[in-house]
């Protein structure tokens, strides 16, 4: 799969940032329904995927590649998306949102 365009990426984080609650944000994907996007957050940055479009004409971007970890993109939506997922809280004690994510997201503001 293709990397996604850049201006995807930065207009899935501002939405992310400007309006959470346009998100559903579960253990494994961040949906903006409203949007058509969806974001496979479920394998956290190995295996991230976007898929934009509705059922007529989807496209999807990202995948599993190898040193998913190294790529920036990756790192930027997951951790927005985990931001917006606490803003809205949705992060629950027992999900797959670590410990060491919430501390990471409370360090960064």
């Amino acid at each position: 799969m293709a990397r996604p365009p850049k201006e995807l990426v930065e207009s899935i984080l501002r939405s992310l940032k400007e309006r959470p609650k346009d998100w559903e944000i579960d253990d494994y994907s961040a949906t903006n329904h409203g949007a058509g996007v969806e974001v496979w957050i479920g394998n956290e940055l190995y295996g991230m995927e976007i898929t934009v479009g509705d059922r007529n004409g989807r496209k999807t971007y990202g995948g599993v590649i190898i040193g998913s970890i190294l790529v920036a993109w990756r790192w930027r939506l997951y951790l927005a998306a985990m931001k917006a997922r606490k803003a809205n809280h949705w992060i629950e004690p027992g999900s797959t949102a670590t410990a060491s994510v919430v501390a990471l997201l409370d360090a960064a503001q």
